[in-house]
């Protein structure tokens, strides 16, 4: 696990590294009342970006159901969509911000001082 590495994009310090992914993920989207599918392309502590058919209107808020084991209950967190561009194969890559949760026990300053 590595804290606070840079993201090589923008030189943004992020709280965790991300870390790749493979399982599929519900995103439900009350202001279209639409769920669509989408597959989980990585992870950290502070959102998830995922595969998807649809693109999302970036700063919509949705809710995600993730399907990670077959062995656990699906994971269910609100999020917001962050960014979201289209690949070459016709999928959206988005980027979404985990509203509201704390996972491994990290959050960042922000959300340590809002609390």
């Amino acid at each position: 696990m590595i804290l606070n590495a840079r993201d090589s994009r923008k030189g943004i310090k992020r709280l965790l590294d991300r870390f790749p992914c493979d399982f599929d993920v519900e995103i439900y989207n009350p202001v279209v009342y639409r769920t669509d599918k989408a597959c989980a392309y990585n992870f950290s502590a502070g959102g998830l970006s995922i595969f998807c058919v649809r693109a999302l209107p970036i700063n919509d808020k949705v809710r995600l159901r993730m399907l990670i084991s077959r062995k656990i209950e699906p994971m269910v967190n609100e999020a917001q969509v962050v960014w979201a561009k289209q690949q070459k194969t016709g999928l959206w890559r988005i980027g979404l911000k985990f509203l509201g949760a704390e996972f491994s026990g990290f959050s960042s300053p922000r959300q340590n001082s809002a609390s």
